[in-house]
């Protein structure tokens, strides 16, 4: 078998385009890698702020339930936003607990307020983390700088309970670029 001239030319010059294809393949590859990867990492950042907004709509009617199971001190739920507990707070935890309707309420609310987080830092003017924990709170939730009010109203209708849950979400901002995040939930008791 002989190999004509034209032959030896032709696969002389396509010995280097094999390579070119494998370079431009791995390009476009490497390409398509990196936006799966920052598909993926946006996923992940609005996974994280759809669970902060679950966990404060759950406190949010956390609360509410503990005001229906005590309508009678539904006044004394009432708190601002920026406050902290009371600084004296009877622990209505357990049956042996001898509480009024009045001490329940100043217990849930400063159970509550430990639960949104805020209230954990050793700073804070209105509690510190030794009163959360004296209270029975086990550990801060799960939002950033977590912060409540509620506004308790009687009308005809009935008494008019609007608990709002403050926070400042977690998607990959500096503290100083973050704005705060609020839920609120009004309901009649």
């Amino acid at each position: 078998m002989t190999l004509n001239r034209t032959t030896c030319r032709q696969r002389h010059r396509s010995t280097g385009l094999t390579l070119v294809e494998i370079l431009v393949t791995i390009i476009i590859l490497a390409i398509g890698l990196l936006g799966l990867a920052t598909l993926q990492l946006n996923a992940l950042r609005n996974n994280t702020t759809a669970y902060e907004r679950t966990q404060a709509g759950n406190m949010a009617y956390s609360m509410i339930d503990r005001m229906r199971s005590n309508k009678g001190a539904a006044a004394n739920y009432a708190v601002a936003m920026g406050s902290g507990p009371a600084s004296s707070v009877t622990d209505c935890q357990g049956s042996s607990a001898d509480c009024s309707t009045a001490d329940m309420a100043t217990y849930d609310v400063a159970a509550w307020e430990c639960s949104l987080g805020s209230k954990w830092s050793t700073g804070s003017a209105t509690t510190s983390a030794s009163g959360c924990k004296d209270i029975g709170a086990i550990s801060p939730g799960p939002l950033a700088n977590g912060d409540g009010s509620i506004t308790v109203t009687n009308t005809t209708d009935g008494t008019v309970v609007t608990v709002t849950v403050q926070w400042t979400e977690k998607r990959g901002q500096t503290n100083a670029a973050a704005s705060p995040t609020s839920l609120s939930v009004s309901t009649i008791l």
